[in-house]
């Protein structure tokens, strides 16, 4: 079978999750038998020129990356979520390639227009939800005042263009971080907006913006109804996707390929080497962590190692203004992935202190892979993948001082975090995963050609 991977970014210009997943299932597919090729966004995407593919391989994946301007800078919002020049040319990359089907991770840099141009040339998808962008364009469902959203499916179109504002740099220069004033402006926006004579009055930027977060939860909704299978990747987003009326739902709990543990960890009467591994952003938490950690007041009895890039410059200036300097705190910055059993082995405790539900974060389970006990925010699939003195600790989620006395706790109680160490669970076998995705890759095509034969899929312009 020829099989197409879609996923937003990958190596080396994305090092994530979802970029992990995508080049070990690849790997695991042609092992398999198939014949695999990958798609994603260059880093470039966005700048000048047309649209075109950047041809080249990763381990001996094909891998083809999608170049040029498209529509962000015209239409910001809007872009990422629907970017037709983008689905033009890649409806004729499908045409060209015939792959047998396709299997989007995730598309976000890409837009879903890449999910419609699959449906537009009759080609059976498989669509995997790592996290919440269809019903959410921070992908989070975290709000500019830290709430947790219901989705722009359900909440008004306001909801959303006060988290526009509150990002903006408009906003910040003129409120600071002030979380007062989102709403009351989004709200006048979206009534001025509604009027024709009112939208003259507004930047066309922000009415664009507007228009463009009402339209597309129809978008979403109109997409998920035409996949031939929805995945979730944890039993926490399969009841939540399942609740917000997705259809052909299936659930295939992601795993990994265990990392190898290079090195020795510290003794339980050692220092204890706290971690954080991944995105360094604030919907991550790791400002909390910061804080939390030099509120633990924990001496020089536990160092906090940080394992990531930034991706704000603001933020990265927030973070180091609260480590101050603490010669405790180290800042390693991001890593290749072989490195990843090197950098778990420099770590004693994995700290993972979101403030959003994170769907089943693969960190996670590497960590646990390796022996490594786990506190976690006590949100989304972390609550039902930490056992509570078998696997890790809880704290409540964005209370920096909940966080810093659990931290203080296993310092003063060392042989706690130890003997977790051998209570972990074993993650589920990567091989497992990938024969539940063969499998559905096979359901899918199959009913796709029975549904097709029949007329039950819809022309190529359905969603136009």
């Amino acid at each position: 079978m020829k099989i197409a991977l879609v996923v937003h970014r990958f190596f080396p210009d994305g090092i994530g999750g979802v970029e992990t997943l995508a080049a070990r299932l690849a790997h695991a597919l042609r092992k398999r038998g198939h014949d695999v090729l990958l798609l994603c966004a260059a880093r470039s995407l966005g700048s000048e020129g047309p649209i075109r593919f950047l041809r080249e391989a990763y381990e001996e994946i094909p891998v083809l990356r999608v170049a040029g301007e498209g529509e962000k800078k015209v239409a910001p919002i809007r872009a990422t979520y629907r970017d037709d020049m983008i689905g033009e040319a890649v409806t004729r990359l499908w045409i060209e390639e015939r792959p047998d089907l396709v299997h989007v991770l995730h598309g976000l840099f890409l837009s879903a227009s890449v999910i419609e141009s699959v449906r537009r040339v009759g080609l059976p998808l498989v669509w995997t939800l790592p996290d919440y962008w269809p019903i959410c364009w921070k992908t989070t469902l975290l709000t500019w005042d830290d709430r947790l959203c219901a989705g722009d499916w359900v909440v008004p179109t306001s909801e959303c263009v006060a988290c526009v504002i509150f990002e903006s740099r408009t906003y910040r220069r003129l409120f600071g971080e002030s979380r007062f004033w989102p709403r009351p402006l989004a709200r006048g926006l979206v009534r001025i907006v509604r009027s024709s004579v009112g939208r003259r009055l507004v930047p066309s930027l922000w009415a664009h913006t507007i228009e463009a977060l009402r339209a597309r939860p129809a978008w979403f909704h109109a997409l998920v109804h035409r996949a031939d299978a929805l995945v979730a990747v944890s039993p926490f987003s399969f009841d939540l996707f399942r609740a917000a009326g997705f259809p052909r739902l299936r659930l295939i709990e992601q795993t990994i390929v265990p990392p190898e543990d290079t090195l020795a960890t510290s003794a339980p009467w050692a220092i204890v080497r706290f971690g954080y591994i991944g995105r360094m952003n604030y919907a991550k938490g790791v400002d909390l962590l910061v804080r939390a950690f030099r509120l633990a007041d924990v001496g020089q009895r536990a160092t906090l190692e940080l394992f990531g890039a930034f991706e704000d410059a603001a933020f990265r200036d927030h973070v180091l203004r609260l480590a101050d300097r603490d010669p405790r705190i180290h800042f390693h910055g991001e890593f290749p992935p072989e490195r990843l059993g090197e950098v778990l082995a420099q770590i004693d405790v994995l700290v993972i202190p979101s403030r959003w539900p994170e769907t089943g974060p693969l960190v996670l389970l590497e960590a646990f892979a390796v022996g490594r006990p786990v506190i976690g925010a006590r949100l989304g699939q972390m609550e039902r993948a930490i056992e509570p003195g078998r696997s890790g600790w809880f704290f409540e989620r964005a209370n920096a001082h909940d966080l810093a006395a659990v931290l203080r706790r296993i310092v003063e109680q060392p042989e706690d975090w130890s003997r977790l160490r051998k209570n972990i669970r074993p993650v589920r076998p990567f091989e497992e995963m990938v024969r539940e995705y063969e499998a559905l890759y096979r359901e899918c095509v199959e009913r796709h050609g029975r549904e097709t034969s029949s007329g039950d899929v819809a022309g190529s312009d359905a969603h136009r």
